[in-house]
């Protein structure tokens, strides 16, 4: 509750850092790929990138959004991803801060949220008990996945980038096959 980002040094959990600038609680956080951002979100209604080695906020994006309860990296650190309970998943330009995509389709609020290894497809977990796969050049719901018994609240994909985890409030996990279209390219596997 007390609104403020922490930054931890491992492994003697040393405080390093504390940034402040939410006006409510913050439930999210992500690190950019390379460590030099880092992304927040609040059930202010707003999402945060922030400048890791300064503490100093580069931008706020509050477009539309209402309590965030997740937020992610894309892989090449230009893309931010954000879900809540607005039911949405919300796509940003970190750059500009100007929203590039909303996907629409949840009946609850979006819980987890997640790129693809390769950036080409992004996942949402929702309190309405599914999983699903937007196609980011489409823009549009590409494959619900259903299963979990109550709400699915976590959402990861695989190293290998062919298989998706959810966890749900029951406290099951289950694991799905990406469909063949959303596995990174041959390119992006030998990386």
């Amino acid at each position: 509750d007390d609104k403020q980002v922490t930054l931890w040094r491992l492994p003697n959990f040393e405080r390093v850092r504390v940034v402040a600038g939410h006006g409510w609680r913050v439930t999210s956080v992500a690190f950019s790929i390379d460590g030099k951002f880092s992304l927040s979100g609040s059930e202010d209604d707003s999402v945060k990138l922030w400048n890791v080695a300064t503490g100093q906020e580069v931008r706020s994006f509050q477009n539309g959004l209402a309590d965030v309860t997740s937020v992610a990296f894309s892989p090449d650190g230009r893309l931010g991803l954000s879900g809540g309970k607005d039911k949405a998943v919300k796509l940003w330009n970190l750059k500009n801060g100007r929203e590039v995509q909303e996907f629409k389709g949840h009946s609850g609020t979006v819980r987890s949220v997640a790129f693809t290894r390769d950036g080409r497809f992004v996942l949402s977990a929702s309190e309405d008990g599914t999983i699903r796969l937007w196609d980011l050049s489409a823009g549009k719901e590409f494959r619900t996945f259903t299963g979990n018994v109550g709400a699915a609240t976590s959402v990861a994909v695989s190293p290998d980038g062919h298989d998706v985890a959810s966890g749900d409030a029951d406290g099951a996990i289950k694991v799905w096959q990406l469909p063949q279209a959303a596995w990174p390219s041959r390119e992006e596997d030998q990386k």
